[in-house]
């Protein structure tokens, strides 16, 4: 009888742990299905965002510019583990067209704030545009966020030589 008593608890033991298992299983399962449907709301928001978007380009209105980047900015609200969710780089861009958007709407200070919160989320990262420039230094440029002294020649601000080159004009004919 002593025998039965260890193959009883080794059988309830196993028992336990499969039901252990497959439970772990099932709330595996469910997490993945929830990242899933979060994944394609982001999606999908993030597709009509970038609609609005392309709307405001050829609408060239503030208030079509300043629609495009709540949107986005709502679209980016909706999910609370980014990384888990979408891939990195278009959560970064999605970040940047919120902050390009709300320039190009005239709302500076949201640019500004928005501009804070992307570099703390997304610190370390950037994004370079087609001429090699910085997204970070060329948004902090727009908004006066570098001294105008980092426009001249050689400067060490990865700023787009354009817009550079259009600071120091403005900045010429301000003075002069």
């Amino acid at each position: 009888m002593k025998r039965q008593k260890p193959q009883k608890l080794a059988c309830t033991g196993l028992v336990v742990l499969c039901l252990a298992v497959l439970s772990g299983c099932a709330s595996v399962e469910t997490v993945d299905r929830d990242l899933e449907l979060q994944r394609a709301a982001f999606n999908q928001c993030h597709a009509l965002a970038a609609e609005k978007s392309e709307h405001a380009v050829t609408g060239a209105s503030p208030a079509l510019y300043h629609s495009a980047a709540n949107s986005m900015k709502d679209c980016l609200k909706q999910i609370k583990h980014i990384s888990e969710i979408v891939q990195s780089n278009k959560a970064i861009r999605a970040s940047a067209l919120t902050i390009v958007n709300y320039i190009k709407a005239g709302e500076l200070d949201v640019a500004s704030d928005r501009l804070g919160a992307f570099r703390s989320r997304y610190s370390h990262q950037d994004l370079y545009l087609a001429d090699g420039s910085s997204f970070i230094d060329n948004v902090k440029m727009l908004l006066g966020e570098v001294p105008k002294g980092a426009a001249e020649h050689g400067s060490l601000v990865n700023a787009s030589a354009t817009l550079k080159s259009e600071i120091r004009r403005v900045d010429y004919w301000q003075s002069h």
